[in-house]
């Protein structure tokens, strides 16, 4: 399921990136999680649901030993395009 089914894949800083006029999101996979970057406003706003995992100012990180919470990982993307779309928030 795409949050957006116009963004198209490129590349950011060296990193996949999900775009549609616009960054919405930087993601990379490390060798002991995946790192996913919205924005600093998007963790903020989720910062309860956050909480379990290490985040930075526009970054949180899913180990690689547990799944991915698809449901977490939907919501933030749902947040970031309603972000970019409704409220014109750019990336970082």
């Amino acid at each position: 399921m795409s949050v957006d089914e116009k963004a198209i894949e490129v590349l950011k800083w060296n990193k996949p990136a999900l775009v549609n006029g616009g960054i919405l999101f930087v993601y990379a996979a490390y060798k002991d999680h995946i790192s996913l970057h919205p924005t600093p406003s998007v963790l903020r706003q989720l910062s309860d649901q956050v909480a379990d995992y290490k985040t930075l100012e526009n970054t949180i990180q899913f180990p690689i030993s547990e799944p991915l919470p698809k449901a977490l990982i939907l919501k933030i993307a749902k947040l970031r395009l309603y972000e970019k779309n409704q409220l014109g928030i750019g990336w970082k």
